[in-house]
């Protein structure tokens, strides 16, 4: 993504978060990782929060939505924008499009509810009950308007099993002030993005080092990139 974003004469450093797996911790150890990893950036590395986006995929997406509501919570300055690839906004699996794509995607609720069950742990009361789903509104005790960044660009493929909770969790945003822009694209699974990027990886590891990536490569890094350009707000 960095080599593509630079062939758009944009600069781009990523830093991706080692955070602790489950079974070996559960929520909200990880929602803390990732806020102390925000706060060292912004603290110790003296890096503005106007250069900062979060950015995450999947599981990834919800973590890093956890994030920003950490963010908030801690009253830190919120990053530039967020970027979001089909993101697992409820954990309880609950869409009616889990149903309906049931035979479209290439995961399965099975195997969404016993990850789920790990990495949220045993039910308890207080501390961590409210991350497992970001499509809810009753009994939220926050606004999106005051958790998400200035701009948002959130993707999801019209297959994908999580498809309606993206879409309730965008349009909840929205309506509470939030600047957030919903990409559906159309016959496309969870995690497209990736699926589609190792199709051509082969031919892209034989470029040359100085070597352009040819137009359509890579199309999920390329589909990520479009979002980036478009919270960057660059033409």
């Amino acid at each position: 993504m960095s080599e593509l974003m630079s062939d758009r004469h944009t600069d781009l450093d990523i830093l991706s978060l080692d955070y602790t797996l489950a079974p070996k911790a559960v929520f909200p150890h990880q929602q803390n990782e990732a806020v102390a990893a925000y706060r060292y950036l912004i603290e110790n590395e003296g890096i503005s929060s106007n250069h900062i986006i979060v950015g995450g995929e999947s599981a990834g997406g919800h973590l890093a939505v956890a994030c920003l509501l950490g963010i908030a919570r801690q009253g830190l300055p919120r990053p530039a924008a967020s970027i979001l690839l089909c993101p697992w906004v409820n954990l309880t699996n609950t869409g009616a499009s889990f149903e309906r794509n049931k035979d479209l995607d290439v995961t399965d609720k099975q195997r969404l509810d016993a990850a789920a069950a790990v990495v949220m742990g045993p039910p308890r009361d207080g501390n961590g009950d409210d991350l497992a789903n970001f499509s809810a509104d009753e009994g939220r005790g926050w606004n999106w308007g005051e958790v998400l960044p200035r701009r948002n660009w959130v993707n999801v493929g019209s297959y994908d099993l999580f498809i309606d909770d993206v879409m309730t969790f965008c349009e909840s945003a929205v309506a509470e002030g939030a600047n957030l822009e919903l990409e559906v694209t159309k016959a496309k699974t969870h995690g497209w993005q990736a699926m589609a990027d190792h199709q051509s990886s082969e031919s892209y590891y034989l470029l040359e080092p100085k070597e352009k990536v040819p137009e359509g490569m890579l199309p999920g890094s390329t589909n990520a990139i479009s979002g980036l350009l478009r919270v960057l707000d660059i033409k």
